[in-house]
């Protein structure tokens, strides 16, 4: 007859076993019966703790990992799970004093060197997150989530050469960690000698790669609830940024405006910290689910049971995203949008929606899902109700032309450097104002380094950083025309330096990312100022100068044409209500043949 003790073993063997199988609710039970023999079970309420923070009960998670720090202060594991259950609500402050006791405990705890540099990160605070991270792989060498997560801050600070190194470090040591494998494939869009055809090759693998591990648990066929083509549409939108996030520009306009009558919208929150613009989305959408803690799996069962015709990914490849979820093809039609300027890789995802800048028709086929180009534009944007007024050109009153940049530093290469100095060149006299919350050391003086070796003075660099708020919308009294980035071009930026009257001088490219300005500049009229070379730039750049007084009239009337076009959520939205109408009555038909 087994006794107690063997079956405590037996109990908290089977919970670790069901654990790594990813079988939360099995190693829930088993853990409770674990602890039930043995009131006094430290790891035991860790691991429970652990299974209901993935399971979407963090408070409860939260409590079990407290008790086990009651019972054994110095478990330093326990501390660390802890934090990372901290940190999943949001709690940054309380996480990193966990992290740092679990380090206090056991200095060598490279995971949670590791895990306090995500807090770090996720407060901006990029050279600390840095030093963890390298303390990280100091003592674990083969740590390849660290590497992955360094590679991230050097993204951010625009250090693309020691990013790729470091997602392709990760890769080497473990070829599936789905984090590095997506920062990668996003990295790609920055890499100006990115080939386009090998970047496609990559997503297409690494959407094979999920398709053959979900292959088995799909559906044979997932249809539509109801064919009724007049009805309402279920529309679930997924992605980690709905909240204060610059995609919500994008996004809120259209939750907004939605007719009832044509689309209901679902939600599907993969958020941290939820605030006021989180309050605002929800009160707009018929359904919502917070999905942090969720498996891919569970997440792709509750769609299903929401019974979603249309199911909407914000995200792709960038931090935080579910696209993994779309590899079950949990709704009959799924589209990717907004969030991520190029395919997906996904088989099981049937549309990329677009339009004709973006993606002229004609050019060579690198997505796997089929193109949907909206006849208004492939976005709308809603402007900061708390936005300044235009001002005056600053050049009148100084005598000089100022270029600026608001782009992310994720966004700057060794040809932009190239191509920004030979403007500023070009120009005599003339500056180059840069503005991001990024823009401290040592970014700061990476940028100013590689405008030195360039010629360039430093003294005709403006180099700013300050809060991520609405205020900064300000810098752009100060400056008289923006240059975009490349390959990857401004969005919001674009947007938002438009609004405030700066029109941006832009260069196409071949991939979508690499015409977004192109396509945001034709629908206010400025579809001269998206040229084809480099030649062209700096040519238009010294036109600009020499005509101070039409860019002056540009700039008073660039607010107006955003609000008639691309500012016009009313009319985007019904656009975007007759793109799902169609795609639905596309699908409906299909299933009938």
């Amino acid at each position: 007859m087994a006794t107690a003790a063997d079956l405590f073993v037996l109990a908290r063997n089977r919970g670790a076993a069901y654990l790594a199988a990813g079988q939360l609710e099995a190693a829930r039970a088993s853990f409770e019966e674990a602890i039930r023999l043995r009131p006094d079970f430290a790891d035991g309420y860790r691991s429970l703790g652990i299974v209901l923070v993935r399971l979407g009960h963090a408070k409860d998670g939260v409590a079990c990992l407290q008790e086990s720090l009651r019972i054994q202060p110095d478990f330093a594991p326990a501390h660390n799970s802890l934090g990372i259950a901290l940190q999943s609500m949001g709690r940054f402050e309380e996480a990193t004093r966990c992290f740092q006791n679990a380090l206090r405990y056991n200095p060598a705890f490279a995971e949670a060197h590791s895990n306090l540099g995500n807090v770090w990160e996720q407060q901006n605070k990029l050279d600390e997150a840095i030093s963890c991270y390298k303390e990280a792989l100091r003592l674990r060498p083969d740590f390849a989530d660290a590497h992955s997560n360094l590679g991230c801050i050097y993204l951010r600070q625009g250090r693309l050469e020691l990013a790729l190194a470091s997602f392709r470090d990760a890769l080497r040591l473990k070829p599936d960690l789905a984090t590095a494998q997506s920062n990668l494939l996003a990295c790609s869009n920055y890499d100006p000698d990115a080939d386009p055809d090998g970047v496609f090759a990559e997503h297409c693998r690494w959407g094979k790669e999920q398709l053959s591990v979900v292959s088995r648990q799909l559906p044979e066929n997932v249809k539509p609830a109801s064919a009724n083509l007049q009805r309402p549409l279920r529309v679930g939108y997924v992605s980690p940024n709905l909240c204060f996030h610059p995609v919500m520009r994008y996004l809120e306009p259209v939750l907004v405006n939605h007719d009832p009558a044509q689309v209901e919208v679902f939600c599907y929150a993969e958020i941290q910290r939820p605030d006021a613009l989180t309050a605002r989305l929800q009160r707009s959408a018929r359904g919502w689910c917070w999905t942090s803690g969720m498996s891919d799996a569970d997440l792709a069962q509750r769609i299903r049971n929401d019974r979603i015709d249309i199911l909407v990914d914000l995200a792709g490849h960038t931090a935080r995203s579910r696209l993994a979820v779309f590899a079950y093809k949990p709704a009959p039609i799924q589209v990717t949008w907004l969030g991520y300027m190029n395919t997906t890789g996904l088989t099981t995802i049937d549309y990329r929606l677009t339009d004709s800048i973006l993606d002229p028709p004609g050019q060579p086929v690198r997505d796997t899902e089929e193109l949907l180009r909206l006849p208004e534009g492939m976005c709308c944007f809603a402007p900061p109700a708390d936005a300044p007024g235009v001002a005056p050109l600053p050049a009148l009153q100084r005598g000089h032309l100022t270029f600026g940049s608001l782009n992310g530093l994720l966004k700057l290469n060794y040809r932009v450097f190239d191509l920004w100095s030979y403007v500023l060149k070009a120009v005599p006299g003339s500056r180059l104002l840069m503005f991001h919350h990024m823009l401290a050391a040592p970014a700061r003086e990476h940028i100013q380094q590689q405008f030195g070796d360039r010629g360039i003075a430093p003294e005709r660099l403006d180099l700013r950083h300050g809060a991520a708020a609405s205020g900064y919308l300000r810098v752009y009294g100060e400056i008289d025309v923006s240059l975009d980035t490349f390959p990857c071009t401004g969005g919001v930026t674009t947007c938002e330096s438009l609004w405030m009257g700066v029109p941006v001088l832009s260069m196409c490219g071949v991939r979508p990312a690499a015409r977004n300005t192109a396509a945001l500049l034709a629908r206010v009229g400025l579809g001269d100022w998206a040229v084809g070379s480099k030649k062209e730039y700096v040519a238009f750049a010294a036109r600009v100068a020499e005509d101070l007084g039409r860019l002056a009239l540009l700039r008073a009337e660039l607010r107006e044409r955003m609000v008639r076009s691309v500012c016009d959520g009313a009319r985007f939205t019904r656009g975007l209500e007759e793109a799902y109408r169609g795609i639905w009555k596309r699908r409906c038909g299909r299933d009938k043949e």
